[in-house]
């Protein structure tokens, strides 16, 4: 568009050659070149002159059109107000003669841009670009109809999944009643044994009472009626039938028969775990068939990491119905598995190969090395904690907890314990308490300590809180994309890995807490261990089925 010369108004344009000789008249066209509008006889006489001959003119009603696109690409020199005639090959920019002096004077192959123009147009530039622009449009119509479908499938399934979970919650009822028949049954069968017992016992104690009241009516009548002598010797032998009695009694007091029997109904706190693992509905997200597609790091305040698989594991010692809790790598490279239902811990060599498997009474959960060759083993069921030598992989020792005790972790000399409905505890290594944390959570199972902080992660609403040594929270994390959080540990930094089980990804956050990126995408992580050293991540699966190094470059 012309600036300032052209008189054009909102509505119309002014024939310029009309405009100098002031005569007022309305534009019918625009030359391109002179970037001016004409009327009909201007326009005539305009492509007459041999100076405008070649000069390109369009309808001012087809301009308007193109406004205000057409008006946003400029011919003359935005610095020198002077028309853009000369043509600049490196910089493949049109110039002014100014540009060209000053700015462009070492450039070789200074053109004329008309005559670059000519070419393109002769060159079908614009039907490229056209056909390049229709491209596009089909590219956005295909995405378009491939995000209706995708709306409409999913809205499908969702209908489909309903009718899935009806049927699933008939099945699951019918089973639970199944459960509740089997349960009842065995608890009466449990009371007749036991109350039978009980009665046993009772009528055996009515007999010796029996006994015992005649002995005491016999001494009675005996005050009465018997000679001196009698009552001495009655009292002797009542002395001596008292004495065993209570021998009897006192002995009866220490057998089973005499124990307080409760009748006690107990869900395995791994049940709800596992359910909430087992039944679950997500979006799943494949890559489509769309061209355009970007990468953004969602994490910017923690390097970026390569990460490359370094080793696999032999897993087959576990099979498909295995859960796996926790693990700890020694500084010899032995890693240790806690085999939650096998109960067992097993060892595996610095090469992945497994070494023997070491049963115990009850199922293991957390896992730590706690220096001097020694391991940390949490047992929740029997409420203690199990310390096993790594020379022989026997038992030294045990602690107290008398709570059932989940995850455990150790730094700066204290073991860090995890109870749930009441807390964290902090021991030292022969499990005198240093201090306790107070916390309610139902589902607390995860913690982990690194220098002067301590974490836990909540797996029912995926978050991971920060604490310190004070007990004051300082940071809260959760986000959409880190679900089912477990195991974590931290790099030298401070910052935390999180395994998202539930994501199917290991994250690392931000030592503030701020932000995260994902560092590895894998099939229900669960047990995590990283080695600063050698910046070397395992990471264990939640059915044991993988167990895998990978290095962070």
């Amino acid at each position: 568009m012309a600036e300032g010369d052209a008189g054009e108004t909102s509505d119309n344009f002014d024939c310029v050659p009309c405009q100098m000789q002031d005569i007022p008249k309305n534009a019918t066209n625009w030359c391109t070149t002179c970037e001016e509008g004409l009327c009909d006889n201007c326009n005539i006489h305009h492509k007459a002159n041999k100076a405008s001959r070649s000069h390109t003119t369009i309808a001012v009603g087809k301009l308007k059109s193109l406004d205000p696109f057409v008006s946003s690409l400029k011919t003359t020199c935005d610095v020198h107000n002077l028309p853009l005639e000369l043509f600049c090959p490196n910089h493949e920019a049109p110039c002014c003669s100014s540009c060209a002096a000053n700015s462009h004077a070492t450039c070789l192959g200074i053109t004329s841009f008309q005559k670059v123009t000519q070419e393109a147009n002769n060159s079908n530039q614009i039907d490229d670009i056209n056909a390049k622009l229709d491209d596009l449009l089909s590219q956005v119509d295909i995405m378009i109809k491939n995000r209706k479908d995708n709306k409409t499938k999913i809205i499908d399934q969702a209908g489909s999944h309903k009718s899935k979970m009806k049927e699933l919650r008939k099945n699951i009822n019918d089973h639970l009643d199944i459960l509740e028949n089997q349960l009842q049954s065995k608890s009466d069968n449990l009371i007749t044994l036991e109350t039978g017992a009980i009665e046993n016992v009772v009528k055996r104690l009515k007999v010796k009472r029996h006994d015992i009241d005649n002995l005491k009516n016999n001494i009675l009548n005996l005050k009465d009626v018997g000679s001196n002598a009698q009552k001495y010797i009655g009292g002797k032998k009542a002395e001596l039938t008292i004495g065993e009695e209570n021998k009897i009694l006192a002995s009866l007091a220490d057998t089973s028969d005499m124990a307080e029997v409760s009748l006690e109904f107990t869900v395995d706190p791994m049940t709800e775990e596992t359910i909430m693992k087992s039944i679950d509905v997500y979006m799943k997200k494949e890559t489509g068939n769309s061209k355009s597609k970007e990468k953004v790091s969602s994490c910017q305040t923690i390097p970026d990491e390569t990460t490359i698989l370094q080793k696999i594991f032999d897993t087959s010692v576990f099979d498909r119905h295995a859960t796996i809790s926790s693990i700890v790598v020694l500084p010899w490279e032995e890693v240790i598995v806690s085999a939650y239902s096998r109960n067992s811990i097993v060892v595996f060599s610095p090469l992945g190969t497994m070494e023997q498997t070491i049963p115990l009474m009850h199922a293991p959960f957390g896992l730590a090395y706690i220096g001097c060759d020694e391991i940390a083993i949490s047992v929740p069921k029997t409420e203690i904690i199990l310390i096993f030598t790594t020379k022989s992989y026997t038992k030294r020792r045990q602690i107290e907890v008398n709570s059932q005790c989940w995850g455990i972790d150790f730094a700066n000399d204290m073991l860090l314990v995890a109870i749930r409905y009441k807390g964290i505890l902090f021991l030292d290594k022969i499990g005198s308490m240093i201090k306790r944390v107070s916390m309610s959570n139902s589902n607390l199972t995860y913690v982990h300590m690194f220098m002067d902080r301590y974490y836990r992660a909540e797996f029912t609403d995926s978050s991971v809180h920060c604490y310190s040594s004070t007990g004051k929270k300082i940071w809260c994390f959760s986000e959409a994309d880190a679900l089912g959080t477990r195991n974590m540990c931290s790099d030298s930094e401070g910052n935390l890995f999180v395994a998202c089980q539930d994501s199917n990804r290991v994250i690392l956050i931000s030592k503030d807490g701020t932000s995260s990126k994902t560092v590895l995408e894998t099939r229900e992580p669960k047990a995590i261990w990283f080695d600063s050293k050698s910046s070397v991540l395992y990471v264990w699966s939640l059915n044991g089925d993988n167990l895998s190094t990978y290095r962070l470059t």
